[in-house]
């Protein structure tokens, strides 16, 4: 199996954005519009740049221990998807941060203990990673990259990758 190097990013979005002006590589999301992206595009979402970097299928053994495994199992299919993401707001944000993948009607499993983004201080960039077990015959999955307002709403953008065999 491989993962298609493009992905489609669909986004709903709760709060008003608009274009981001001083960078022609980083688009801003406004609510209510569909956007296509290639892999390493990067678009801001509540105070966040955000790029999916890589998704590739890897060895259990280069990037588990056993503890975890023991958790949930060995993993048939394990893919990785590798994010980066840059605070560009004032204030440290990223606990408000959750993210989700789903697909095709199957069952994933999520191979990292947290759902949430590490924190980041405002100015300051991070990579991270998410390890999912995929089940034979699944062609296409959906991150929820979710952030939770003050008032009880949510931002969400989805990213939609297509899997091939």
């Amino acid at each position: 199996m491989t993962v298609t190097p493009s992905i489609l990013l669909l986004l709903a979005l709760s709060a008003s954005n608009t274009v981001d002006e001083h960078d022609s590589d980083v688009v801003t999301v406004q609510p209510g519009k569909t956007f296509e992206y290639e892999m390493n595009e990067t678009f801001t979402h509540d105070g966040f740049e955000i790029s999916i970097t890589d998704a590739y299928y890897t060895e259990v053994e280069q990037v588990m221990d056993e503890e975890i495994i023991d958790i949930f199992g060995e993993p048939e299919n394990l893919l990785a998807i590798e994010f980066e993401f840059k605070n560009v707001g004032a204030d440290n944000q990223t606990q408000n941060f959750s993210v989700s993948f789903y697909g095709d009607n199957f069952i994933i499993t999520d191979y990292n203990p947290s759902m949430y983004l590490p924190e980041v201080e405002p100015g300051e960039s991070e990579q991270f990673h998410r390890f999912y077990d995929i089940l034979e015959g699944v062609e296409s999955l959906e991150v929820d990259i979710a952030s939770f307002n003050d008032d009880g709403t949510v931002d969400t953008a989805i990213v939609k990758i297509i899997v091939e065999e």
